[in-house]
């Protein structure tokens, strides 16, 4: 059936020609964009690129939570001990997060002890040496209103850490606040610093005391390669 319109137009154009079948037009949709839907939020794991967390079963975090508490209270106790009855700095902020992943993570390769000392040893340098660098060894430490002499101070002390302990394979990223902390001028007497390294040696060694002493998870021994049989 066609409307009144289109067959005006058939008129107009006069009868098909033999063999041609009858051409009808069509009046021209209107155009009409697809509805937009709303993007669908990417996921924070992917959008970060790591993998998705798996939580562990309620009884193993249990377990877990009550050796790490109690390891790195004990481990920053003994250094708090020894800050109180000595009045030195033998604990520090960044020593927290140092004991913390001790227990955490003991078999990951930034917590090997000769990663975590080396690491905190040129961060400690690296700090003082920005301190000197940018003049500030004389300015009284800052933590707010941050000048520009501290702030290539800082600037400096976290990159050359960054960068040192890379190239000597001794990634440790506590160690980036110990060369905050030295930049900032919290600590800055040669002793201090040299107590800085010593209060983390005290801290390596009351950590693997106490996960010896079944305080904690061990780190599991290097295995060989297997050998190959002709």
């Amino acid at each position: 059936m066609f409307t009144p319109r289109v067959l005006a137009r058939r008129d107009a154009r006069g009868p098909a020609p033999r063999g041609c079948p009858a051409q009808t037009t069509r009046a021209p949709a209107p155009n009409r964009a697809p509805p937009r839907r709303p993007p669908r939020p990417l996921p924070l794991p992917a959008a970060t690129g790591h993998p998705p967390l798996v939580p562990d079963p309620l009884a193993s975090r249990l377990a877990r939570a009550a050796r790490v508490s109690l390891g790195a209270g004990v481990a920053i106790a003994v250094c708090s001990a020894m800050a109180f009855w000595t009045a030195l700095p033998w604990v520090f902020p960044s020593l927290g997060p140092t004991a913390f992943l001790a227990f955490v993570a003991p078999a990951a390769p930034a917590n090997h002890p000769r990663r975590v000392l080396v690491g905190h040893g040129v961060a400690v340098l690296c700090g003082a040496a920005g301190v000197h660098l940018f003049g500030v060894a004389d300015v009284p430490a800052v933590l707010t209103r941050l000048d520009l002499a501290h702030l290539g101070a800082v600037t400096f002390a976290l990159a050359a850490t960054g960068g040192l302990t890379v190239l000597l394979d001794a990634e440790h990223a506590p160690a980036g606040a110990t060369t905050l902390i030295v930049a900032l001028g919290l600590i800055r007497d040669p002793r201090d610093l040299a107590l800085v390294e010593a209060a983390v040696l005290v801290l390596v060694l009351v950590c693997a005391a106490l996960r010896r002493f079944g305080l904690g998870q061990r780190p599991p021994a290097p295995t060989r390669p297997p050998e190959h049989v002709p």
